[in-house]
């Protein structure tokens, strides 16, 4: 099954007394402030024996963050509200089965802590559990848990930290981008990372499970993990971060990375960027999200998403767009400018028998994938619940664990919805595309 359709999740609540206050802003404008704790580098470097799921890393800095804000006690054990905590996260689910499910991964869960520093310097502690306890009691609306008392000390008050900003790790969409992310942190000030074996860093951001295994070979690791990891850290965190190789012959032998703060975006936002900002807003892009791509774009790319985005909306051929802001981003990401310059990866080898219709509806389901990718939690959960409605076969209704045909029929009802049916006009540019991808 692929990982495309992630299940969801509701909007976030309200921060609780649990979270600081920080005045009545807008959601988007409290998600985007910053919110760092100082997470002790035997933690950030620590190899866990199972792999571990992007909730469960998230909600694994939401607790150390909360130890560090309430400071040593003496049974060790803390608590927090299950809506701050959710929020915290940026778990928007009312689902708290997967919550509970994330909680109980950590529970028990064995480190080796500090692989990436030599032996010889290490603490006296080799492996442990980080929370040995969780308890969620009925009714009550909060999580108790405890941690190690041995590693209570280095929790609280760590001689060597990375500075973990809570409103980045909300951010990512996979596991290894935010492990990643914080494993080069860590070095923010040196600017690089020191060299590691590729191993060594492939088991801290997947586990020892059977998921690293199936990476035997660093290009298999390069290209589904790695890739897709910086690209990410690159597009949704503060800081650059590229890759650096070491070979011993023709191998691969060790990685290290390069990581600086990215310009401060404020100052790169000239009244032209702004008054872009503005005219995504009214699109119904949310103000952070508008002003974070105008960081990432050139103006140039901005103006020509923003008009194909208007010429789509004004064609009164198709059925009207019911998510504006959605499909600019997806244009936006995607490279879409103006019809007469769309770009278009190159299609995938089809038989012969399919005829044009067929071809675009396929690369339409394609595409499909990708902006359903790009689209923001809320956005997608309202995506599946229409699209459950209308599917009245129970097999091919989106659930916790969607099947392939469930998959395969959800992206062609979404590119239908996003796009319409293909006309005769979208038929002929679709041709001319195609040619002109055999051409280059």
């Amino acid at each position: 099954m692929s990982d495309f359709l992630v299940l969801p999740r509701l909007p976030v609540m309200s921060r609780s007394s649990a979270m600081p206050q920080r005045g009545q802003a807008s959601l988007f404008a409290s998600e985007d402030e910053a919110d760092p704790y100082k997470k002790a580098v035997e933690i950030v470097h620590a190899l866990p024996r199972q792999g571990l799921s992007l909730l469960s890393r998230k909600v694994g800095n939401c607790l150390l963050r909360q130890v560090v804000n309430v400071g040593p006690r003496d049974d060790a054990w803390y608590e927090i509200g299950i809506s701050p905590l959710a929020q915290m996260a940026g778990f928007d689910s009312k689902d708290f089965a997967h919550l509970k499910s994330a909680l109980r991964a950590l529970m028990g869960l064995v480190f080796e802590w500090d692989v990436v520093t030599p032996v010889t310097k290490r603490r006296g502690w080799e492996a442990a559990s980080l929370f040995p306890n969780v308890k969620i009691p009925p009714g009550a609306g909060v999580v108790r848990f405890q941690v190690n008392p041995e590693l209570l000390p280095l929790i609280v008050k760590p001689e060597v930290y990375a500075l973990i900003d809570m409103a980045v790790v909300r951010r990512f969409r996979r596991t290894a981008s935010l492990a990643l992310w914080e494993h080069c942190v860590r070095f923010e000030r040196v600017g690089a990372t020191s060299e590691v074996p590729w191993q060594t860093l492939r088991d801290i951001l997947l586990g020892q499970s059977a998921d690293s295994k199936t990476y035997n070979e660093f290009k298999y690791f390069k290209a589904k993990v790695l890739a897709p990891a910086i690209r990410e850290i690159n597009s949704e965190s503060n800081h650059q971060v590229e890759m650096r190789m070491n070979y011993v012959g023709r191998f691969v032998s060790t990685i290290a990375f390069t990581i600086r703060p990215k310009a401060e975006a404020t100052d790169s936002l000239t009244p032209e960027t702004m008054h872009i900002v503005g005219e995504m807003v009214q699109i119904g892009v949310p103000q952070g999200d508008a002003r974070r791509l105008a960081k990432m774009y050139g103006e140039a790319k901005l103006k020509g998403a923003l008009q194909y985005t208007r010429d789509r909306m004004a064609d009164t051929k198709r059925e009207p767009l019911s998510n504006p802001g959605a499909y600019f981003r997806h244009a936006l990401h995607t490279g879409y400018a103006r019809p007469a310059e769309i770009a278009i990866a190159p299609e995938q080898t089809t038989s012969p028998s399919e005829d044009l219709a067929t071809q675009l509806r396929s690369h339409r389901a394609r595409e499909a994938q990708a902006y359903y990718r790009e689209l923001d939690a809320d956005e997608q959960r309202q995506l599946v619940e229409r699209y459950n409605c209308q599917q009245a076969l129970g097999a091919l209704q989106v659930k916790t664990k969607p099947t392939r045909a469930a998959e395969a029929a959800f992206s062609r009802w979404l590119a239908i919805d996003t796009w319409g049916e293909p006309s005769k006009e979208d038929l002929l540019e679709f041709a001319a595309q195609m040619l002109a991808a055999k051409t280059r």
